[in-house]
């Protein structure tokens, strides 16, 4: 079973977060969402 994982704010941090999510075999990334704009898409 897959955990989802959503990443509020895509600093430094989101983004090894979101670059280790992908590549789990536990995880789930369901979305990303920053207050800037631009780091989201």
């Amino acid at each position: 079973m897959k955990h989802n994982l959503c990443i509020v704010g895509y600093g430094g941090m989101g983004g090894w977060h979101a670059k280790h999510a992908v590549k789990s075999d536990v995880v789930n990334l369901l979305g990303i969402y920053d207050i800037k704009k631009e780091r989201s898409e």
